[in-house]
């Protein structure tokens, strides 16, 4: 099994990603970076190493994706120090949607990924 099937076979919830997204703005706001998100990672999930990689890739997908592309009616632009406010079925999506690989790297085709966020608004809309 490859990595990537791993990843996208580890179970990963909305609440982990919210969790240490609220705790990575926190980070970013001291000036911490990707060391201190690693370690954020581990203290979380100490002893469960596939879901912390599963955790770190989908946040570094998710960051990419709204970097490079946006999530128009999901997230506003970056702000000056760099965040970048999100609806919460983003981070709803990224727990759930499939990671691909684009450039080399693990990430979420764009427009696979939105039509995952409006999915999961539209039936959360409907319960």
């Amino acid at each position: 099994m490859d990595y990537l099937q791993r990843i996208n076979e580890t179970a990963v919830t909305f609440e982990d990603l919210w969790k240490i997204a609220g705790e990575a703005e926190d980070i970013g706001n001291d000036g911490g970076g990707f060391e201190d998100l690693m370690r954020l990672i581990t203290k979380h999930f100490h002893g469960q190493p596939s879901k912390a990689s599963a955790v770190l890739f989908r946040m570094q997908a998710l960051a990419s994706l709204l970097e490079s592309k946006g999530a128009p009616g999901w997230a506003l632009p970056p702000q000056k120090d760099g965040a970048i406010a999100t609806q919460e079925w983003v981070f709803a999506a990224a727990a759930v949607q499939p990671l691909v690989i684009i450039d080399e790297q693990p990430s979420f085709e764009h427009e696979a990924f939105l039509n995952k966020v409006l999915e999961l608004a539209e039936t959360e809309g409907q319960g």
